[in-house]
């Protein structure tokens, strides 16, 4: 039987793979620079006091939390991945076009793992971005519908919304009918046509990283990662 119905076994274990050979390399990088960094001493006499409380636990610390930065990109390829193997969707590999398209929906994509990956600066050049592909006459992707996905948005932004950003440098709001901001949740169920997608990837990955011998998660961790999902999707009645 198939992990999951809207993508093959063969696709989605790879993107894991992935995903931990990505992450797996980014500890390695952040044990190797930790002493490498130039380190604030007045930073790090206080951490150790009143955070860590000895050098051991700093560097575990002060690890995990660079790795983290690794953990948080790989995450977004590893989206963006998947969602390439759903079909309809394709991933033109270039800098130039977008992360996702789907030329069936006439969609076109950036995808974000969190809400706060872009400043302001970054969220009006995604926007524009966008904007422009769906509005330029000349565009490929002319009259498209434009997302910006954060897999993880902010509690305010679920389902889809218009993708409004300031622009500082007049003091006026950008948005167009044509470009949206979407939450993960929203944005699996739209790319593969099955409500509660996300949540299914999410209770599957555990038996994946199993079944490759990559690691085990006990229940209580499991629990409480449901919980976190119910939470960081709460506007959703049902995130089954």
């Amino acid at each position: 039987m198939s992990y999951l119905s809207w993508i093959s076994d063969e696709d989605l274990t790879a993107a894991v793979v992935r995903l931990v050979r990505s992450v797996t390399l980014a500890s390695k990088k952040a044990t190797n620079n930790i002493s490498r960094n130039g380190l604030d001493p007045f930073s790090l006499l206080f951490n150790i006091s009143l955070l860590s409380h000895d050098v051991e636990s700093w560097k575990l610390n002060e690890t995990s939390r660079q790795a983290e930065k690794g953990l948080s990109n790989a995450l977004g390829v590893f989206h963006q991945e998947i969602i390439s193997h759903v079909r309809g969707w394709e991933d033109p590999y270039t800098s130039q076009d977008f992360d996702l398209i789907n030329h069936e929906k006439r969609i076109v994509v950036e995808m974000k793992n969190k809400h706060n990956t872009l400043n302001a600066e970054g969220q009006k050049n995604c926007f524009k971005k966008l904007e422009n592909a769906v509005s330029n006459k000349n565009s490929s992707f002319y009259q498209y519908t434009a997302y910006c996905v954060n897999i993880v948005p902010k509690k305010s932004r679920i389902g889809v919304i218009p993708f409004i950003v300031k622009d500082n440098a007049t003091d006026s709001y950008l948005s167009n009918d044509r470009v949206f901001l979407v939450d993960g949740h929203t944005f699996y169920a739209l790319a593969t046509g099955i409500q509660g997608a996300l949540k299914e990837m999410l209770d599957i990955l555990p038996l994946v990283l199993r079944d490759k011998k990559i690691s085990t998660i006990d229940a209580d961790s499991v629990a409480y990662i449901n919980l976190v999902f119910e939470e960081t999707y709460a506007h959703f009645e049902n995130c089954e």
